[in-house]
């Protein structure tokens, strides 16, 4: 069985590659949140659209 040179770089490469999306996906999802949950305390009654209604039980009504 012959091994391709740089085969194991390859490997390194996807994984890096990887955890990047991985880290992007987590902040822009956490930054999205933070956003969300601040929106919602400056404007309580701002009413969605039905296909995001789910947004506004980031934040509680206070």
């Amino acid at each position: 069985m012959q091994k391709e040179d740089g085969s194991l770089f390859e490997v390194i490469g996807i994984a890096l590659r990887s955890k990047e999306v991985l880290l992007f996906s987590s902040l822009s999802l956490v930054i999205f949140l933070t956003a969300t949950y601040f929106y919602n305390s400056k404007f309580p009654n701002h009413k969605y659209p039905e296909f995001l209604g789910v947004l506004k039980y980031i934040a509680p009504i206070v």
